[in-house]
Formats: structure tokens, C-alpha cells, sequence
């Protein structure tokens, strides 16, 4: 194994690492007034972010299944398998969910263009749901991590404790802005990890 099997990841997560800020930043700056009449509105209005947040979605899958598939093959670390897992299901259900939601919702719409009340609320209710879990998996991620130190390399032990923090962030909703600058961070870490070679002698 060298690090051109991981070339691919690699360079997947210095995309998603550039992608996701500027997406975030680009929906901060369309924020006017209330934030509800900024959500209705931003549901309402089909376009270029919504496709920005699937590639960052099918990107955030294809990251976490190929972390899981390195760490067991470089490492023969399985103990994360079940919660990277668990956070693939998220990132499908929140990024696929959510540019399926918004596009359903913008063909569907009064001919006023609103949407009802109800279905803003439990639109938020999901954006809030999904990032708290976000933030759950990657404390119990992190974690995991953490507790094996003597089994991961350095790089890994830094993505770690960047995880946790970003995790715990995440679970706050008030401070979960802070993502925008963590999770390229980690992203970019994960990104030299993947194109490293590697440390260990996988045995067959």
C-alpha cells in the first residue's frame, strides 16, 4: 500500500476543505434581517447553494467511509467503524435531505410564494436536529480517537482533538458558526494523512 491508494480521498478532502467555507460564507452574506424570514427565504429560493451543499454532502460521505477504510487497513483500527458510519447515514440525511427538501419545496410553493409556518418550524427542527448530531458523533468520534493514543499516528491524535472541539461547538447551535473554520482544518489534515505514506507494514 502507498499513499496514491488514498490520492483520491486526498484531494477530496482539500475540496471539501476550500468548498464548505465559501459555501458558508456565501449563505451568511445572504442574511438580511430575521433569521426565520432569512430560512424561509433561503428555502424558497432554489439555486447554485443548494448544489454546492449536495457535492459537499456526497464529499462529507466519501471523506468519512474512506477515514473508516484507511484506518482499518493502515491500522487495523475498527473501533470507529459504527459511529463513522452512523455519521455517513447523517450526512446523508442532512445534506441529500436537505437539497431534496429545498428543491421539492421550491416547485411546490403557494402561488404567493410562502411557505406555512408549520413547515418552516419543523424545517429548523431538522437543521438543529441533524447538527447536534453532527456534534454528538464527532465528540464520541474524537473520543474513541483519544483513548487509543498509542495506536494512532500524530496526525490522527491532532485531527482528534480537532474533532472534539469542533463537536463541542456543534452541540452549542449558538457557537456552531465556528465550523466554518474547524471543519476545513480537520479537513486539510485528514487530506495529509490520507496522501502520507504510510507508517506502519500492513500484514497479510
Amino acid at each position: 500500500m502507498n499513499n496514491t491508494d488514498y490520492l483520491w480521498p486526498g484531494i477530496a478532502a482539500v475540496v471539501l476543505g476550500i468548498l464548505f467555507p465559501v459555501w458558508g460564507l456565501a449563505e451568511m452574506s445572504s442574511i438580511q434581517g430575521d433569521l426565520s424570514d432569512a430560512f424561509r427565504s433561503d428555502l424558497l429560493n432554489f439555486g447554485i447553494s443548494d448544489w454546492f451543499l449536495l457535492v459537499i454532502g456526497l464529499l462529507s460521505i466519501y471523506i468519512y467511509l474512506s477515514l473508516r477504510r484507511i484506518l482499518n487497513d493502515q491500522l487495523n483500527f475498527k473501533s470507529t467503524d459504527l459511529p463513522l458510519i452512523m455519521m455517513v447515514g447523517v450526512c446523508a440525511l442532512f445534506f441529500i435531505g436537505s437539497f431534496v427538501m429545498d428543491a421539492t419545496i421550491a416547485f411546490t410553493a403557494t402561488n404567493n410564494g410562502s411557505i406555512g409556518d408549520t413547515f418552516l418550524t419543523a424545517a429548523i427542527v431538522f437543521s438543529v436536529g441533524c447538527m447536534i448530531a453532527f456534534g454528538l458523533l464527532d465528540i464520541v468520534i474524537a473520543i474513541i480517537l483519544l483513548v487509543h493514543l498509542n495506536r494512532i499516528p500524530t496526525l490522527m491524535k491532532v485531527f482528534a482533538v480537532v474533532t472534539l472541539i469542533q463537536g463541542l461547538f456543534e452541540i452549542t447551535i449558538v457557537f456552531s458558526l465556528a465550523t466554518f473554520i474547524i471543519f476545513p482544518i480537520a479537513m486539510f489534515i485528514l487530506a495529509v494523512h490520507f496522501l502520507s505514506k504510510p507508517r506502519t507494514i500492513e500484514v497479510i
